[in-house]
């Protein structure tokens, strides 16, 4: 079994350890069971990316000028340059709006739009997303070129082409659904979970969210609106940046510390409900009880009233057998008091120390998973600046930027021996950061790494699963 790998029935055991004299083991398998494995997730990598090859869309202005904007994407840095208000972003939205199907277009700009194609390549095939907006959104992701596309489509001869079709749809809620599913199986990705408190004052319920690909996209495209939450420390909901970054990484035991969670969310919400329902029964005990003594007291005067007119014959027997009663009443109404309030305070001794506990683990993940955060940071940095130094160290110069001329092989061969520049023809001096010092610094911070999030991993298992489970009422 790989190291980063849990063996579910060990951990069983090394929990029930913990809890052993309040829990029985089938107990804590029951509270820690999860619809899938706890190994659902792979840190290895697929080998397979995300690479945009060509954009093309067609319309027509308002004014009625028609226009095509077909534009190729190369390997390496692609830069739009052009003045405020001139299309940049939309060239962006349309890029994302036929990756996820969410359509975020300006609405003034929408009806221009007829035809969009978008050819991008995963792995070694290549695939084409066309989106037809005449009416309805319809279209599909087919496994071939936007060429090969135009010729089927100019020959009509799609109907040889079916095998190539990845799928197709007629209306933007299928294409939002496939297109999910399409890369959640390319990148072997999933659904991460949230919840959220209800919005309603006094209300205990909570509320279940999940991240769908349009979420993930995140990692790919952030707009202007978004960059706030460029390095997740500002999220409103359900800590969304952080599952997308943990998800994208591959980490080990993403699927159950998020499923934990959530589970630990419902446990805390029951209680919070138990809380609440011990204190509208103390009230509503104390509310009879005055009634009944109020009553009493009523009965008590009208029998001295009965009482004090001697020449007035009754029978006071109905009075008395009702004193009676209302007395044993009030009674039985001071032993459920007691009982009551004696549970309420040892339940809200119990509630206060679990409390205490568990604001304590959080102070303590939190601290760590900040620390991790760091770490991650600057393990980013480390690789960027590596990937950086390759990516400039390796340009090829053949043409002078200046004159135009070809770049002589002489003139090549003597900037890679002898270290002479190709263009100025002078000797470069400056000192080069060894890679295998980079390389040295990157191991040591994923260490530390590793440990600290070993020490997150262990206060999750110990802290936060199976401890509240004596609050719940049966």
């Amino acid at each position: 079994m790989d190291e980063r790998q849990i063996n579910y029935k060990d951990f069983l055991k090394y929990v029930h350890e913990h809890f052993a004299e309040n829990i029985t083991l089938e107990e804590v398998e029951e509270i820690l069971h999860l619809e899938e494995d706890y190994n659902k997730d792979s840190p290895n990598s697929l080998g397979k990316s995300l690479v945009i090859d060509r954009l093309l869309f067609t319309g027509q202005k308002k004014t009625g000028e028609s226009f095509i904007f077909d534009q190729p994407v190369y390997q390496g840095i692609n830069v739009w340059i052009a003045d405020n208000h001139k299309g940049k972003s939309t060239i962006f939205k349309i890029i994302k709006f036929a990756l996820t199907g969410a359509d975020s277009i300006k609405k003034d700009i929408k009806p221009w739009i007829t035809e969009i194609f978008l050819q991008f390549t995963i792995g070694k095939i290549t695939y084409t997303c066309y989106i037809n907006r005449t009416g309805r959104d319809r279209g599909g992701v087919y496994r071939f070129s936007i060429n090969r596309f135009m010729e089927l489509r100019e020959n009509q001869k799609f109907d040889d082409a079916q095998k190539e079709i990845e799928f197709e749809f007629n209306n933007q809620i299928q294409f939002e659904e496939k297109i999910q599913d399409f890369f959640f199986e390319q990148f072997s990705f999933y659904t991460l979970k949230y919840t959220q408190k209800n919005s309603a004052k006094d209300s205990f319920e909570m509320n279940t969210s999940s991240l769908s690909w349009a979420t993930y996209f995140k990692s790919i495209y952030l707009e202007s609106s978004n960059y706030e939450y460029l390095f997740f420390d500002k999220e409103r909901y359900g800590l969304q940046g952080k599952k997308i970054f943990e998800m994208i990484l591959g980490l080990p035991l993403t699927y159950p510390i998020n499923m934990l969670n959530i589970q630990m969310d419902r446990v805390l919400e029951t209680i919070g409900k138990k809380r609440l329902i011990d204190k509208t029964k103390l009230e509503f005990n104390k509310n009879n009880e005055v009634h009944l003594k109020k009553r009493l007291a009523e009965v008590t005067l009208e029998m001295k009233a009965l009482q004090e007119g001697q020449k007035i014959e009754f029978n006071d027997r109905p009075l008395v057998e009702e004193y009676n009663k209302l007395f044993e009443k009030i009674n039985e109404s001071r032993k459920q008091q007691r009982v009551v309030s004696d549970a309420y305070q040892k339940g809200k001794n119990e509630l206060i120390a679990c409390e205490a506990e568990l604001q304590s683990l959080e102070g303590d993940k939190a601290k760590i998973s900040s620390e991790v955060t760091k770490l991650r940071k600057r393990e980013l940095n480390i690789n960027i600046y590596r990937q950086s130094e390759s990516f400039f160290t390796n340009l090829e110069i053949k043409t002078c930027p200046h004159c135009e001329k070809k770049v002589s092989e002489d003139k090549k061969k003597s900037e890679i021996e002898d270290h002479i520049c190709s263009l100025c023809g002078k000797e470069s001096k400056e000192q080069k950061v060894d890679p295998e010092e980079i390389n040295e610094k990157a191991k040591l911070l994923e260490v530390e790494r590793s440990k600290h999030e070993a020490k997150l991993e262990q206060i999750d298992n110990t802290g936060k699963t199976g401890e509240f489970d004596h609050l719940i009422p049966e």
